[in-house]
């Protein structure tokens, strides 16, 4: 499984799944009138309450019989139903992927009486943002680099691996270390730090790995596979974790023409490119892994 991982995040596979969202609904009546009633989170004891969802994501609704009758949630536009539910509290699910070429969607009860009485609601489609140029740039150097295999980095496609540092609040864990006077490395800022990590990974052992500090040389150099600017939009993409992505992400001044959808596929790698990503994932892994191996040998 950890093999599997960790090739899919090399770039086995190209495409992150789509998030899965769900909406539970209740039949109920409303002044004597049938009506889809939200539960749970925002849309608790709504009536026929607007549900949201991103372009291409799943989205599940489960419907939950409340009371007498025959009742059915039906998707406008594309076919997706789910089973009739005729008994109290009994319950049924249509999960479906969200059109990107829509605006908004309708679900009903597939019962027309019961949906001519008003037992329906409204789908909105969510179009996810550009990336800015920056967070495009970004993007290319962390796939290069493979680093979606060991680290967990917010924002970035199938960047969830657990062999180095989680990365999601790495720009005040810089600054606290920074501060603290904890760092061994010869830099003097934020930025200056993540450059230097990039570039000479041993100048600092994180203390942050699975089994305690890192395994010296478990991280290779990038700054051989990226150009200037790659490395400079990936050191500006990982300072502003945590609070600060958002603005990042919709920095003014993007070009439009060079930004790309944000459709969770990773730009695409030469052969070349590819084949020394993953080596070089792959080589720290085998450092992680052989470290698993020894912790292991010394509790026996």
């Amino acid at each position: 499984m950890f093999l599997a991982v960790l090739l899919a995040a090399c770039g086995g596979g190209r495409a992150d799944p789509p998030s899965t969202k769900e909406y539970v609904l209740t039949t109920a009546l409303e002044n004597g009138t049938p009506v889809f009633l939200g539960v749970g989170d925002e849309i608790n004891g709504v009536v026929n309450p607007e549900l949201s969802a991103e372009a291409g994501q799943t989205i599940t609704i489960t419907l939950v019989n409340g009371g007498d009758g025959e009742h059915q949630v039906v998707i406008s536009g594309i076919k997706a139903r789910s089973s009739i539910v005729d008994e109290k509290g009994e319950s049924a699910s249509v999960t479906f992927k969200v059109p990107e070429s829509l605006a908004e969607m309708e679900y009903m009860d597939g019962n027309p009486a019961y949906e001519a009485l008003g037992m329906r609601g409204v789908l909105k489609i969510q179009k996810p943002p550009a990336m800015s140029s920056t967070q495009k740039l970004a993007m290319t150097a962390f796939q290069k680099g493979g680093c979606a295999a060991c680290h967990t980095i917010p924002g970035v496609p199938g960047a969830v691996g657990m062999i180095g540092p989680d990365l999601s609040e790495i720009g005040t864990v810089v600054q606290t270390q920074l501060d603290k006077g904890e760092y061994t490395g010869e830099a003097k800022t934020k930025e200056e730090y993540l450059l230097e990590a990039i570039q000479s990974p041993d100048a600092f052992i994180s203390p942050a790995c699975s089994l305690g500090p890192c395994p010296k040389g478990t991280m290779p150099s990038m700054a051989a596979l990226l150009n200037p600017e790659e490395l400079n939009a990936a050191v500006k993409y990982l300072s502003v974790l945590p609070d600060g992505l958002d603005a990042l992400l919709t920095e003014s001044g993007t070009d439009e023409s060079e930004a790309a959808a944000l459709t969770g596929e990773p730009p695409e790698l030469t052969d070349e490119e590819f084949a020394w990503a993953k080596q070089t994932s792959s080589s720290g892994a085998r450092a992680v892994m052989g470290r698993f191996a020894k912790a292991r040998r010394g509790r026996r």
